[in-house]
């Protein structure tokens, strides 16, 4: 891989771009659509999404994952950059912590609440990690560009309120 600030040969950016349809189990017909999928992104940075989960049912991430259009995967791939989603993402325990706190630290994401968060008994209705949610949710709120609510569970409590 090239070093930051580098400029790639249009023959290595293709290597690469045939490397991940190899890596993803792809058929070369997909070569150029990552190849514009990667172009779009050098030129425009998508904006990086964390999306927390409270007391939920996941009926929001599920209504996402469903809709038709855009379809779900327009959006991760084209759309967003979503750094981390406990219902989507790849990665889990430590990988998935790492993911959040590097997110958290170099700031400037959208923060997409999902679910009640419980303030009575000091949170302890809702745990993370050992550590009430609510306090997950301040430390991401510091960086974050805006805070979204999705659904009526992080707009007003839901069932759980």
């Amino acid at each position: 891989m090239k070093g930051e600030g580098r400029k790639w040969s249009r023959r290595d950016f293709l290597k690469a771009s045939s490397a991940l349809a190899a890596l993803a189990g792809l058929p070369d017909v997909f070569i150029p659509r990552i190849a514009r999928v990667l172009e779009a992104a050098a030129v425009k940075r998508k904006p990086p999404v964390i999306w927390m989960e409270g007391q939920d049912c996941a009926g929001c991430s599920e209504s996402l994952l469903n809709a038709l259009s855009p379809l779900a995967s327009e959006i991760v791939l084209d759309v967003l950059s979503i750094r981390y989603h406990e219902t989507i993402m790849a990665a889990s325990g430590d990988l998935a912590r790492q993911a959040l706190e590097k997110t958290i630290e170099e700031g400037g994401y959208l923060l997409v609440l999902e679910g009640s968060i419980p303030t009575a008994e000091d949170g302890r209705f809702c745990m993370v990690a050992g550590e009430p949610y609510i306090e997950h949710v301040r430390r991401a709120a510091e960086n974050a560009v805006a805070v979204i609510a999705a659904g009526a569970c992080a707009s007003f409590g839901g069932i759980p309120r």
